[in-house]
C-alpha cells in the first residue's frame, strides 16, 4: 500500500495532481513554447532547465531500478543546453512524461517490505527516502517553475 501512496505522488507532482501544490509539471509545462521554457528572468533557471534538472533525477533513479546502478551525479544535474526547437521541446516533455510513468510502474510494484531496504548502496539510504526525496525535490522546484512561469506572463502583460 505505501509503495502505491508514493508512485501516485510522483504522478501527482509530474503528470496530473493539484492535491499539493494546485498543478504538476505537465499542466505549468505543456502548453509552453520552447523560447518561454529557455527564458532566464534575472539570472535564474529557465523553466527548460529546471525540468531538465527534475528529469534527470527521475531517469537516473528509474535507470538505477533498472540496472541497480546509480549513475548520476548531483554535479551533472544542470548541464544542459537550451532547447533548439519547438520539436526538441515536445520530445523531452514526452521522455519526461513517459520516464516518470516508468518509475512511477516500478514503485507501486515494490513490495512495502523493500522500502526499508538500501538504495543501491547503503551509503544512499533506504528506498522510501529516496523516493520521497525525489517527490519533495520536485515539488520544490515545481513553485520555482510556477513563479517563472507567472513572471514571464506578467513580462509578456499576460496574467
Amino acid at each position: 500500500m505505501k509503495s502505491k501512496e508514493l508512485a501516485d505522488r510522483l504522478r501527482e507532482v509530474i503528470l496530473n495532481g493539484t492535491w499539493v501544490a494546485n498543478t504538476n509539471f505537465k499542466d505549468q509545462i505543456q502548453d509552453m513554447d520552447f523560447q518561454g521554457a529557455n527564458l532566464s528572468l534575472a539570472g535564474r533557471n529557465s523553466i527548460g532547465l529546471l525540468s531538465q534538472h527534475i528529469h534527470y533525477y527521475i531517469g537516473g533513479v528509474l535507470k538505477a531500478f533498472q540496472t541497480g546502478q546509480l549513475t548520476i551525479r548531483d554535479k551533472f544535474s544542470f548541464d544542459f543546453s537550451p532547447f533548439e526547437s519547438q520539436q526538441q521541446w515536445k520530445d523531452f516533455q514526452e521522455s519526461f512524461w513517459k520516464d516518470t510513468e516508468a518509475l512511477a510502474q516500478i514503485i507501486q510494484a515494490m513490495p512495502d517490505a523493500d522500502l526499508g531496504e538500501a538504495f543501491i548502496d547503503p551509503k544512499y539510504g533506504h528506498m522510501q527516502r529516496n523516493i520521497d526525496g525525489l517527490i519533495e525535490h520536485s515539488y520544490y522546484h515545481l513553485g520555482q517553475v510556477a513563479l517563472l512561469k507567472k513572471m514571464i506572463a506578467q513580462q509578456n502583460g499576460v496574467e
